[in-house]
């Protein structure tokens, strides 16, 4: 095709007109007459597409994306890849879409979507040759086998026969081992007595068997050199006459502990008891309590609290009568800053919200602002204790002053543009206003 053909020709057939173009200049319009792409684009050169969901696109053509979203993860987003649509029915709407990725990676996948049935993407090109690959790699070469025959099926059947043969020949070596009669070089499973020592070799274990079976751990040496006895799986009991003694000392236990057994249970570390905490109790603290390396103090609900409403509290109360001046409670998954019984300030993940006037202080030279947070900024009030003595509303996110109410610690009306009311504007400016100007706005000229 010629590049930059542009003409319209006339021929004189029966007035007919044949009109000629290129296929950048065929447009390619959906149901509604709004715009999809260019015959250059759709057919040839692949349209432009990148960040865009897959599902978004509909229309039959070719397209040069990257970037997709819902594309399998063997597509490399930050590559261009070739996406091919073909549809059918309504162009904006469907029956079916049938979507083929090609990555730069050589990965091909494959979806179908028909209403709200989608096939899921199927891979081919480049992974599907991989998976044959590993497929052949997992089996082998063929003419490596050990085995006479040399194709997959025979040679496993003869590693069954062969393994039955030799189940056969195990099973009446057994036999002739069950009627052999041993002397008494050897220990019978029966019972029998050792004359001699018997030595585990270390990292080896002495265990016995359960019922069902199964083998844990008695005793051993392990890589340590420490002596384990018995198995986590299991409770052990020792029986003993007159108590327990290690490296000759009494062990106490529950049975034999309590006065008069010698143990000196009102004092640990040399600590009066009557100095600790008790969980079970109230505990009147006299000395500092400090949380190090981040550790945190947690107060928890009662389990029965109904929808959470009767929550913990922190009160801070007067050391000469115990009256509670102010308090902290986490109520209804808020929480509430009270004084004396009345509650003053919550603040809940909805809302903030406060019993008393509100109070900001502006020291003096300096500027408060109570700001209103947006996608990419903030917007509110300001005040400057300087000078000044300033008012007025900013949008900090954008960079413009709004408004002034006070200046010089007079009220003081004053903003950048035409003040608007009830949708008309009113100008104040020596010059003709222009623009986009509301009907029935008022223009006072100096």
């Amino acid at each position: 095709m010629s590049e930059n053909i542009q003409r319209i020709k006339w021929h004189n057939n029966n007035n007919v007109l044949h009109f000629e173009t290129d296929d950048k200049s065929v447009q390619i319009l959906d149901e509604n007459k709004n715009l999809i792409g260019t015959l250059n684009e759709l057919a040839f050169h692949g349209k432009l597409i990148e960040n865009v969901d897959y599902r978004s696109l509909k229309h039959t053509g070719v397209y040069n994306v990257k970037n997709l979203k819902g594309v399998p993860s063997n597509i490399p987003a930050d590559k261009r890849a070739i996406l091919s649509i073909t549809s059918v029915g309504n162009s904006n709407n469907p029956d079916v879409i049938f979507y083929r990725i090609i990555g730069a990676n050589g990965a091909i996948t494959e979806n179908t979507i028909s209403g709200n049935n989608e096939s899921g993407w199927g891979t081919g090109g480049i992974s599907l040759q991989n998976t044959i690959s590993n497929i052949n790699n997992s089996i082998g070469q063929i003419n490596e086998l050990k085995t006479e025959a040399k194709n997959v099926s025979q040679a496993v059947n003869e590693v069954f026969d062969k393994t039955n043969n030799t189940t056969d020949e195990l099973w009446k070596l057994n036999d002739r081992f069950n009627k052999h009669n041993h002397d008494n070089r050897y220990v019978l499973k029966s019972g029998d007595t050792l004359e001699g020592n018997v030595v585990i070799k270390n990292g080896s274990s002495y265990k016995v068997m359960n019922n069902e079976g199964k083998q844990y751990n008695f005793s051993r040496l392990d890589g340590k050199e420490h002596m384990v006895l018995g198995d986590q799986s299991y409770q052990i009991s020792i029986q003993s006459k007159d108590g327990l003694l290690v490296n000759g000392h009494k062990v106490f236990t529950t049975e034999n502990s309590g006065e008069g057994s010698g143990i000196n249970a009102d004092l640990l570390d040399g600590v009066d008891s009557k100095l600790f905490a008790r969980r079970d109790q109230i505990n009147e603290m006299h000395g500092d309590l400090n949380m190090k390396d981040g550790r945190q103090i947690s107060l928890y609900t009662r389990a029965n609290a109904e929808n959470g409403k009767d929550d913990a509290v922190i009160n801070f109360r007067r050391g000469s009568d115990g009256k509670r001046l102010t308090y902290i409670r986490n109520y209804d998954g808020g929480m509430i800053f009270g004084v004396g019984n009345r509650e003053i300030l919550g603040f809940y993940d909805w809302s903030i919200w406060s019993n008393n006037e509100i109070t900001i202080n502006a020291p003096n030279n300096s500027e408060n602002r109570l700001k209103f947070a947006y996608n990419g900024g903030s917007a509110g009030f300001y005040y400057s204790n300087t000078n000044r003595q300033e008012l007025g509303i900013y949008d900090w996110g954008r960079g413009k002053w709004a408004a002034t109410f006070i200046r010089g610690g007079n009220p003081s009306f004053e903003t950048p543009e035409a003040p608007q009311f009830q949708g008309r504007k009113l100008y104040l400016q020596n010059e003709q206003p222009g623009g986009n100007i509301p009907y029935g706005s008022v223009w006072i000229g100096f």
